[in-house]
């Protein structure tokens, strides 16, 4: 694996919130009732001298950074292609932001969907499906959209795991040392936290006398100047057309530095002082092959959600045929992809050879 680090240094309040604990923390307002979310907490195991303990220390999830490094490279993305968020439909869309749905209902409507396109069969109920089925094979979608191969993504019930591992951001401190391998003069310290009063306006909801209402409510909080510790590795066998992708994300979080909940309003601002070490491969190789093949990447794109265009009838029963000039030009991405990989695999065994 590549593994690339960063230190994280919160130049505004963190919030990052979670469900709602059985007991109420000690910090929360006496006037706050159950108006209040509080910031996720992981245990972990802290040291002060030779004695562990494990406490809920706050935490930043990987799923969280995972997503917004992935939604950072969708419409720089779709922009390239020559298309815009409004021009995908809605389960297209949430394949390229959130890697799609998967659940029960996805799942029981397209059952052993890709198995049946495999064999050149399909039920007629599978012809109108809800999400994006018909993307051909993971092979194809992991070379045509390095993007989705990056973060990986779903599409019924079949998953295409991601080559990229995005870790969770701990926090810097003396009894965490072990955890992140960086020494800190910050102890832990319950105060580290604080809860802050929020409002929200309703201008539609007026008293009698004509005036606003306003509703209170509180967040947890992570103290400006608190470090977190963040990780995140892509597969060694990788193409330089995905690690392309990848130096895009980070640099584009470069630019928003923002984690967590609340941003719009300033919270979770971080320094970049100390950040990701950069990948082999500039950007622009990720956006230059996305210009090359753009003809038919948006052409693969399209058919996702039209399956009336792709099932034939061949002896009476349905089968899906992607257009032959199509089919051979995903051939070849396909191919390309799997030359890059075996030659990755062919200098991982001269290193050891060696």
């Amino acid at each position: 694996m590549i593994e690339r680090t960063a230190i994280l240094t919160l130049a505004t309040p963190l919030h990052h919130g979670s469900e709602k604990s059985r007991i109420r923390p000690e910090s929360l307002p006496e006037g706050a009732k159950s108006n209040y979310t509080p910031h996720r907490r992981m245990p972990l195991v802290i040291k002060t001298g030779d004695l562990k303990t494990i406490v809920p220390v706050p935490i930043v999830s990987g799923n969280s950074i995972r997503h917004l490094l992935r939604e950072s490279l969708v419409d720089i993305t779709l922009s390239t292609l020559g298309l815009k968020r409004k021009d995908l439909p809605k389960n297209v869309l949430e394949t390229f932001i959130n890697g799609g749905g998967m659940d029960s209902a996805d799942a029981a409507k397209n059952d052993d969907e890709e198995e049946k396109q495999e064999k050149a069969a399909s039920k007629k109920k599978a012809l109108k499906p809800s999400v994006p089925i018909l993307v051909r094979d993971r092979e194809t979608l992991r070379a045509a959209l390095p993007n989705l191969s990056l973060f990986g993504c779903s599409y019924g019930n079949r998953m295409l795991p991601g080559i990229v591992k995005v870790g969770i951001a701990y926090p810097i401190l003396k009894e965490t040392e072990h955890l992140t391998g960086l020494q800190s003069t910050l102890s832990y310290s319950k105060d580290m936290t604080s809860f802050q009063m929020m409002t929200r306006h309703d201008s539609l909801k007026e008293d009698f006398e004509g005036q606003s209402r306003q509703s209170i409510y509180y967040i947890e909080v992570v103290s400006p100047g608190v470090q977190f510790f963040h990780s995140y590795s892509i597969d060694t066998l990788s193409t330089p057309v995905e690690r392309s992708a990848m130096q895009l994300a980070i640099n584009l979080f470069k630019e928003n530095p923002y984690l967590g909940g609340k941003t719009s309003i300033g919270h979770g601002k971080v320094t970049t002082d100390q950040w990701y070490e950069d990948l082999d491969v500039s950007p622009s190789v990720y956006l230059d092959f996305l210009k090359k093949n753009k003809d038919v990447l948006v052409e693969y794109i399209q058919l996702w959600n039209q399956p009336e265009k792709i099932v034939k009838v061949v002896n009476n029963k349905e089968v899906v045929e992607f257009p032959t000039d199509l089919s051979s030009e995903l051939n070849r991405l396909v191919q390309e992809r799997e030359e890059t990989i075996q030659a990755e695999i062919h200098k991982r065994a001269e290193r050891y050879q060696g």
